[in-house]
Formats: structure tokens, sequence, C-alpha cells
């Protein structure tokens, strides 16, 4: 799992904490939670990571590390974050032929 770079996990109905394994993948880019059942104290990732934990998780509680947005900035971290990948991914795809 050391090459993982997304982790798209959301609307799986997780319940419980959030492994903090998952903070220590050093390619890890982008981790999305959201919309599972995850009660716990949100563990810090680096703040070269996007997370994405809202809507859905309620009971999560921000200790606002590095990585994680405050309340107040959730939405234009995400969207920014989401506009990047996108770029991103832009950038890498093959070119498309014009008839």
């Amino acid at each position: 799992m050391t090459s993982l770079s997304q982790a798209w996990l959301q609307k799986n109905q997780f319940t419980g904490s959030i492994p903090k394994v998952l903070t220590s993948l050093p390619n890890l880019q982008l981790i999305d939670l959201s919309n599972n059942n995850l009660t716990c104290d949100i563990p810090m990732f680096p703040a070269t990571v996007a997370f994405i934990y809202k809507p859905g998780n309620l009971l999560l509680v921000d200790s606002s590390g590095p990585g994680i947005a405050s309340d107040s900035n959730d939405d234009i971290f995400n969207l920014v974050g989401m506009g990047l990948l996108l770029y991103f991914l832009r950038l890498r795809a093959p070119p498309t032929k014009r008839s």
C-alpha cells in the first residue's frame, strides 16, 4: 500500500475511528471519507494530503492539524483541493484525437 496516492472511501457506512496507519502512507495525496458514520478524533494527516470528511460524519472531532481545514474553511479547502486534483489529472491525460 505504500504506492497508494488516492483513497476514495466515501459512502461505505464505515463506523468507529479512522486508522492512524493511513496518516503514514508516503504517497497519499487525497483521502475521501465523507458520508460514512465515523465517530472519533481525526488523526493528523500531513499537509500534503487533501482530506475530505464532510458531509456525513457529524461526530468527527476536527483537531485542525496541518492537513485538515478548519470548520470555517472546509468548503474552500475542498474546492481548491478538488480543482488542483482535476487540473493535474487533466495534465496527465493522453491527448484526444479530433475528427
